[in-house]
This record gives C-alpha cells, sequence and structure tokens, in this order.
C-alpha cells in the first residue's frame, strides 16, 4: 500500500512538472522575444543649439558605450557633435556641443558618421556658391579625424556636382564631366584597414545622365593618402536605374550596398525601390545577384542612410513616399529567412499642406539591446525615439 501511494505521488509530481513546462513553452510562443516597444520619444533639440531650434540631418554612430550624433546647426550651414550616454534622458557627456571641421567653403550640409578601431570619422558634403564647371569648383570633401578628440585633418575628395545649389539645374550638359557624382551624402566605411568614401552618380535635371549607375570609391590608408580611386559599375545588375542615400553595411560578413534605385526623377508611383547588392571584398565589383527589400508598384522608398546587422536581423533607415505622404521609416528584415520583412516602425509623416517636415535624412544605432533612432522633425528639430529590442 505503501509503494502504491508513492507511486501516486511521484506520478502527480511528474505531470505537474510538465504541465509547467508546457505552460512555459505556450508563453515564450505568445510573446516575442523581441517586442519592439517604444521606449519613449524625447525632443533632443534643447542640448544640440543654444535657440533650441534650427538643426537638421543628424548621423550617429556607437563607440564603446557611448552615441555620438552629428547633426548640422542649418542657419550657419556647418556641423556639430554631442557625444551621449544610452540612457533615456541621453545625457549629454560634454557640457556643449563641439564644433567640427565642416563648411570650410560656402555651406555644408551633409555630414555622415563612421567609426575605425574605435575611433570617429566622418566625411561630409561641402559647396561653393556660383561655382563654375570650368573651374572645377563643385566640391565633395571628407575630414577625418585620428582621435575621439577630434583632431584630424582636410581632405578634398572628389570634383562633384552639387544637388542643392541653383547652378545644378543650369548646367549645360558639355560643360559636364566624365561620369559625375553627387556632391552630396558621401557614404563612408571602415574596411581592411582603410578608410573608404563612396559618392553616387550624379543624374538630376540632364537626361543623357539619367540614369547612371557608375559610382565613384576612393580609398585612403590609416595616414588619409589616398590609395586608389575606382569607380563601381552598376549598370548591368541595376539596368536603367540610379542611385539615391545610400549605405555600405557588412551582412554575414560580406559587405552590401543598400539604397533606394530609381529610374525617374519624379516622386511617381513605384519609380524607387530598395535593394541589397552584395559586393566584391574589394568593392570594385558585384558579388551576386541584387536582393530586392522594399518593392511596390505603388510607393517610392529611398533614402537609406543607415543599416545595422543585429542577431540574425538587417535593420535600415528609409524614406517612403506614396500619395502625398512623406514617412521616415525602420524596416527590420530577417536574414536567415530570404530577407523577409518582418517588422516596419514608423517614425514621422509629412502631408503636403499640412504640418510636418519632408522626410529626410533619419540615423540610427544599436546598443545594450535598444535602438536610437534620431530623425527631423517641424520647427527643424531633431527627435530621438528609442525602442527596446
Amino acid at each position: 500500500m505503501k509503494n502504491n501511494f508513492m507511486r501516486i505521488v511521484v506520478f502527480l509530481f511528474v505531470a505537474i512538472l510538465l504541465n509547467a513546462c508546457q505552460s512555459i513553452a505556450d508563453i515564450d510562443e505568445i510573446e516575442p522575444k523581441e517586442s519592439y516597444t517604444l521606449l519613449k520619444t524625447i525632443d533632443i533639440s534643447q542640448i544640440l543649439s543654444s535657440n533650441g531650434d534650427g538643426v537638421g540631418r543628424p548621423d550617429v554612430i556607437a563607440i564603446g558605450d557611448e552615441l555620438y550624433l552629428a547633426y548640422g546647426i542649418l542657419t550657419e550651414r556647418n556641423h556639430h557633435l554631442v557625444r551621449m550616454k544610452p540612457d533615456l534622458g541621453l545625457t549629454l557627456i560634454e557640457n556643449t556641443p563641439l564644433e567640427l571641421f565642416s563648411g570650410y567653403h560656402d555651406f555644408s550640409v551633409d555630414i555622415r558618421v563612421s567609426k575605425a578601431n574605435n575611433k570617429l570619422w566622418y566625411a561630409f558634403e561641402d559647396n561653393k556658391f556660383n561655382a563654375d564647371v570650368f573651374e572645377q569648383n563643385f566640391l565633395n570633401a571628407a575630414w577625418y579625424s585620428e582621435t575621439n578628440n577630434l583632431i584630424g585633418q582636410q581632405t578634398d575628395i572628389a570634383i562633384g556636382i552639387t544637388t542643392l545649389i541653383p547652378e545644378a539645374f543650369s548646367v549645360n550638359p558639355t560643360d559636364v564631366p566624365s561620369n559625375p557624382e553627387a556632391c552630396d551624402d558621401p557614404t563612408p566605411f571602415w574596411h581592411n584597414n582603410s578608410y573608404y568614401v563612396f559618392t553616387r552618380a550624379w543624374s538630376g535635371w540632364i537626361d543623357e545622365f539619367t540614369p547612371n549607375s557608375k559610382h565613384h570609391i576612393r580609398v585612403f590608408n590609416e595616414s588619409f593618402e589616398k590609395v586608389d580611386d575606382f569607380m563601381l559599375d552598376l549598370s548591368t545588375i541595376m539596368a536603367g536605374k540610379t542611385l539615391s542615400q545610400n549605405t555600405l553595411v557588412y551582412i554575414n560578413g560580406q559587405i552590401h550596398l543598400i539604397g533606394g534605385f530609381y529610374d525617374k526623377r519624379n516622386d511617381v508611383k513605384g519609380g524607387s525601390a530598395v535593394y541589397a547588392i552584395p559586393l566584391s571584398d574589394d568593392l570594385k565589383t558585384t558579388a551576386g545577384d541584387k536582393i530586392p527589400l522594399l518593392t511596390d508598384s505603388e510607393e517610392w522608398f529611398s533614402k537609406v542612410t543607415s543599416a545595422r546587422e543585429y542577431k540574425g536581423k538587417l535593420y535600415i533607415n528609409y524614406q517612403r513616399y506614396v500619395s502625398g505622404d512623406d514617412t521616415q521609416n525602420i524596416a527590420i528584415f530577417e536574414i536567415g529567412n530570404n530577407f523577409k520583412l518582418i517588422k516596419n516602425l514608423e517614425l514621422s509623416r509629412f502631408s503636403l499642406g499640412g504640418d510636418g517636415v519632408t522626410a529626410n535624412h533619419t540615423s540610427f544605432e544599436i546598443l545594450n539591446n535598444m535602438l536610437f533612432v534620431f530623425y527631423p522633425e517641424i520647427n527643424r528639430r531633431i527627435f530621438a525615439k528609442i525602442f527596446n529590442l
């Protein structure tokens, strides 16, 4: 009798234990491991400028446990930097923003940051008013920092044609240099102990340069001496299309170029889609088929300026345009599942005729299992959204 009683007790204990394990498994299935929960939205403009406004074009990189955020003072046409701890209060490390070297000609608009051996470096556009093609005054410049205190040197890297100043709209085709490049949003990338700067083809406002899919890449050694200068030809893999703002990122150890590729200048339905293009290790050729990330016959996707691979997923920012609305977004793809789109986060929206800001130049970083997104908002301000991953 005693043995039977013990058998019943053991049986009940095992049954309870199995039921508890199944309940835990059910909870794991119900509650996803990555919730992408929005933790906080913050207007950080007050720490970026003395007036609390007049800022834009943010770009961020994580170095160690700090966030380095570069941005433009729009009224001054130059750039500044703040270093922040990744707490929800975005604690400023320095008392005041650091003014970066930029705008050494007439004006500078876009800046892009990167890191090399955990040291900050950056590239930016630099322009001159009333530029003359014959004098080669359409400028594209980069500035590199050897240490985190931003003591570096000036390096002019390219002759291009700006996409901003009025002269770009009235250039005579016979004055345009061979394989013209856009003096806009240069993409910095540290690879094989070298500094790479990618500038996309210029293809605006002159029919014979639309589309243009031959893009410039310059390589500098650790002393910032130029050691290579070549072109990446995407005219075959992306036939009939050219490239908007873009970024370079490692995916499973291989470099990929990601950006919106378009075939029309006007924002027509389906006129632009976002692709990832695998590249060879020297970046001189493509190394596989293009990967469609965001495609839709009714919508327009462009301007990918940040991308990160994190725990088997690819994160990108992008601009979406459809039916008069611009939105700024983050898209998350499952790399091992044929880059399936698993989440889309809308950050901000601009409607024609309404309040808002044209969706443009967002940036993000992933640190401590959190997603930090920085984006422009109305009244020339910069906001941050922080998501839990």
